[in-house]
């Protein structure tokens, strides 16, 4: 994969923003994660009609997913078929990269996409994911890259 030197976050929550598309970012990243509580169905209905019918030129388009003891799952089973990839906050180490790669396989079968094609890019949450990089790299090969949280605290384990 080439690297990316422009990214854009785009609130799930926000009819305007994922109006806009983009013709310039080479990543969009639709945050699903940050959507306030209760607000999670309304916002998978605005970014599955923003992933089915807003111009995103040729913008590689990730939804990052809420987590996956919260609404992650659902996030993937109705918009990861939609999407490049699915951006995994708070990854700690391997077994999630594993979780997230077992219902993404899921996925592509039920819908007859090609094994592998939805990557995954996971956050790294704190040191301790930090220092499991290469596992968490080598725990499935949709691993696409990495991305550090804004609120990452490296000094901690």
């Amino acid at each position: 994969m080439s690297p990316r030197p422009t990214m854009l976050l785009i609130p799930g929550d926000s009819p305007a923003a994922l109006a806009a598309g983009s013709q310039q970012a080479k990543t969009v990243v639709i945050d699903l994660e940050d959507v306030p509580d209760g607000e999670g169905d309304a916002a998978r209905v605005l970014v599955r009609y923003a992933l089915e019918h807003v111009s995103w030129g040729d913008a590689e388009v990730l939804v990052r997913i809420g987590p996956m003891d919260a609404d992650g799952a659902l996030d993937m089973r109705e918009l990861a078929h939609l999407a490049s990839g699915v951006v995994v906050p708070g990854t700690t180490g391997p077994d999630e990269v594993r979780a997230v790669a077992e219902c993404l396989d899921a996925i592509e079968a039920e819908r007859g996409l090609p094994q592998g094609s939805i990557g995954i890019v996971p956050v790294l949450a704190n040191a301790k994911a930090v220092r499991a990089a290469p596992d968490i790299m080598a725990a499935s090969p949709r691993v696409r890259r990495l991305m550090f949280g804004s609120g990452t605290d490296l000094r901690k384990a």
